[in-house]
């Protein structure tokens, strides 16, 4: 989940806080003082073309008590629930079949208790927003806030708030990165969205932009809203189901991967897009290149050219390309590669463990398999034409014991 990349440590500085942004900043934080409660749906938009929208719903009653549901599927913890009465929280996984109770917040600026620092994001502009510290819950990250003007989005005029993070070593956000608060004019001051901007330094990649996007706000008094929580009758309890989740889910260190090879690889059967069902034990005897992707994925993109440009010039030496799709329908798969133009077999994940097996946390994620079925090479990320060149070409002379081939 990108949301959990974006850690902050939990050092809190003062921020510079521009006049001029003052009075939309009174006005919201006014407005949101008042509430007794609020639901709002939050869409996050990723950066990449085709990727899926992560919504979380939340439901909140002053001073503790609220839910957050959130789809995991990415990472292959499907609904994730965390619902509190205010005496007590509880955590749930749907696809773990697990659930946790710990006792509840006293209020929304110690949801630290509860949830890891940066789940829902660099700030979790929800429980920000409905948190006794305003100020220090929203800015209390940032090195400087002032206003950004308005901004007219769908017909409709916006005041916004532009924030900058600080910087340094213990804050993990990119230098450079600004966001923008668009908050609706009026006495109603719903925050309406969330833009951040990442903006490489070096200039060597083109911005890239996350939207969060609050949809359908509604108004809670006391008393409403259900806080109740049953777990499904198959659910266990555990000590922690965040830990229990990252446990499983967080990427290995590069030492992991490179365990992995010299290993047998883990077994698979797959469907590919066209229906047809294909294991690693129906491909014995070749070199298979498994790369993990996405059609939404731009440094997968990058690379599957050079991947197949290998696989082509090395097709005597037994070499078959197979692309796994992480979470895609084979129709969109089908048109995605129709549209590039591509002959690529592409392989399913669907709601097999085959990630897991091989250690996949971010993608493209590559492996190269022997003919012996023994993992030659793992590597994560794109890096380049000719990186990618000699290191795939290298495991593919190892298993096989041929002279280097570059591709054209």
């Amino acid at each position: 989940m990108l949301a959990a990349t974006l850690v902050l440590a939990a050092t809190l500085g003062a921020p510079t806080i521009a006049n001029d942004a003052k009075p939309t900043i009174d006005r919201m934080f006014t407005f949101y003082k008042a509430l007794p409660g609020a639901s709002v749906k939050m869409a996050m938009k990723l950066p990449f073309p085709g990727a899926p929208d992560q919504v979380t719903a939340y439901t909140a009653i002053k001073p503790n008590q609220f839910t957050l549901f959130t789809d995991l599927t990415m990472m292959d913890a499907g609904e994730l629930k965390v619902i509190s009465d205010g005496t007590t929280a509880w955590i749930s996984a749907s696809n773990e079949h697990a659930y946790s109770e710990q006792p509840a917040p006293k209020t929304f600026a110690d949801l630290h208790e509860v949830l890891p620092m940066g789940f829902a994001g660099p700030i979790d502009f929800f429980f920000a927003l409905m948190s006794p510290d305003q100020n220090k819950a929203m800015f209390g990250m940032m090195d400087d806030v002032t206003s950004g003007g308005t901004k007219t989005i769908d017909d409709k005029t916006y005041d916004v708030i532009r924030m900058t993070p600080a910087q340094g070593e213990e804050m993990m956000l990119p230098p450079g990165m600004t966001i923008d608060l668009n908050v609706t004019q009026g006495k109603q001051a719903w925050l309406h969205s969330a833009t951040m901007t990442m903006v490489d330094p070096a200039g060597q990649q083109p911005p890239m932009t996350l939207v969060l996007s609050m949809q359908d706000w509604k108004v809670l008094k006391a008393g409403e809203g259900n806080f109740a929580f049953k777990p499904a009758a198959d659910d266990k309890k555990v000590d922690d189901v965040f830990e229990m989740l990252f446990a499983g889910q967080e990427g290995p260190d590069d030492s992991a991967l490179k365990d992995m090879e010299g290993q047998p690889a883990p077994e698979f059967s797959l469907t590919d897009i066209d229906g047809a069902t294909v294991s690693l034990a129906s491909l014995k005897g070749k070199t298979v290149i498994l790369d993990f992707f996405a059609t939404w994925c731009a440094p997968c993109k990058q690379g599957m050219p050079v991947l197949m440009d290998i696989a082509k010039a090395r097709s005597n030496d037994g070499v078959v390309l197979f692309a796994v799709d992480v979470d895609e329908p084979a129709d969109k798969i089908k048109s995605f590669l129709t549209k590039k133009g591509w002959s690529l077999n592409v392989l399913l994940a669907g709601k097999s463990k085959i990630g897991k097996a091989y250690k996949v946390n971010g993608i493209p994620h590559t492996v190269v398999i022997g003919p012996d079925g023994v993992v030659q090479m793992v590597e994560v990320g794109f890096m380049g034409r000719a990186h990618t060149e000699k290191a795939i070409n290298g495991a593919i002379d190892k298993a096989i014991g041929k002279k280097v081939v570059t591709a054209e």
